[in-house]
């Protein structure tokens, strides 16, 4: 998703593992964004704490109609990007669909279809800006 990002202009992405790092770093780096991509498996049909942990950092006054997308990975039920969509949308973010899950771990032609979705995000938030 990353790499679609990229490939749609001259967009920085910042990569985090929010698991391993301090939530004021996460919070500045929200505050700096202009899009907001996460990306989450469903666990027991729902979503990891650190991700609730992030949305909790999300102002919905500031963070206003910021571009945002989730994506994830699912075994069985794969709510997880439905959950993080409604999370979104409830704090005032821009959210350009449903989200992007894939079943177990992506192959090639669902790495193809990761890129396009971020090639796809990044075009939006290149309209935006």
């Amino acid at each position: 998703i990353a790499e679609g990002i990229k490939q749609a202009g001259d967009i920085e992405v910042d990569l985090c593992d929010i698991e391993k790092m301090d939530m004021g770093i996460i919070e500045q780096k929200l505050i700096q964004a202009s899009g907001i991509v996460l990306g989450c498996p469903t666990f027991s049909q729902t979503i990891l704490m650190p991700i609730y942990q992030v949305f909790a950092l999300i102002n919905p006054i500031r963070d206003r109609n910021k571009l945002a997308a989730a994506f994830g990975s699912y075994g069985w039920s794969g709510e997880g990007a439905k959950i993080m969509t409604s999370a979104m949308n409830n704090l005032k973010l821009k959210v350009i669909d449903d989200g992007l899950m894939v079943k177990f771990t992506p192959h090639h032609e669902v790495k193809e279809k990761c890129i396009e979705y971020g090639r796809n995000f990044g075009l939006k938030l290149l309209e935006c800006t």
